[in-house]
């Protein structure tokens, strides 16, 4: 194997890794928050949680940083539409 191909594999190989790690550190983060008493910041720190994992996968996995057109217009429209299934659900749920 010359040194360009290996320089290419590990190119290939370090973000996903990279991404792992994070993504396991992330997950230990919303397990401590569990047990931590914060009140009602527990909800607010859990879903920044989880929205920074949302987009570590959908950057490095879903390769959206490379994306055009088409790709980043899906991605949109699922973000529109999960808003809007999260607004009707609140909604519901207020009115009740």
């Amino acid at each position: 194997m010359t040194r360009d191909e290996m320089r290419q594999i590990r190119h290939l190989v370090r973000q996903p890794f990279l991404a792992l790690i994070a993504l396991t550190v992330f997950l230990g983060g919303t397990i401590a928050i569990a047990y931590v008493h914060l009140g009602p910041m527990n909800v607010v720190v859990s879903l920044v949680i989880a929205a920074i994992k949302v987009a570590i996968i959908a950057v490095i996995f879903m390769e959206l940083r490379h994306a055009r057109g088409i790709q980043l217009l899906a991605a949109g429209v699922g973000v529109f539409w999960l808003m809007f299934l999260f607004l009707l659900s609140f909604a519901d749920y207020l009115s009740r």
